[in-house]
């Protein structure tokens, strides 16, 4: 008999961001939706208190300056490897943090190279839609 499990919208995107991290392409010639994918999870490993911790502070506290040179270490972190390590709960926690759209703005343009900024805007966009149907549930057998 097949088993029955529940999956969030929040689930298959963690599983999409494991599933690129696994594949080992060279992360030069990714694909147009594999960029975007990888820039999503590049987005919540560098919001997320597990692995960017002083521009999630930055972020949920009062004043926010990002463009400081922890919070770019943090990013540059992000880039390099802790996409790869992206947890459904990581994304529970970005998409519960309410952040704003002027926030990641001011993040892009004082971390991220001007030439990936089109890539990254559309991720944040994608990730917008992905976290107000966080609570879609998708019904699968195993």
């Amino acid at each position: 008999m097949p088993i029955k499990y529940n999956l969030t919208t929040h689930d298959i995107l963690a599983g999409s961001i494991h599933k690129l991290a696994m594949n080992g392409h060279d992360l030069s010639g990714l694909e147009a939706q594999e960029a975007v994918l990888r820039a999503k999870a590049i987005i919540i490993a560098s919001f997320s208190s597990a692995h960017s911790w002083k521009t999630y502070k930055a972020v949920t506290g009062g004043m926010v300056l990002l463009n400081k040179p922890d919070i770019k270490e943090e990013y540059m972190a992000a880039k390099s490897s802790k996409w790869k390590s992206v947890r459904n709960i990581d994304i529970q926690e970005v998409a519960s943090m309410d952040l704003k759209d002027g926030h990641f703005s001011s993040w892009l343009f004082s971390n991220v190279d001007k030439s990936e900024h089109l890539t990254y805007r559309q991720a944040w966009g994608s990730l917008r839609q992905d976290f107000l149907n966080g609570c879609d549930v998708i019904n699968a057998k195993a």
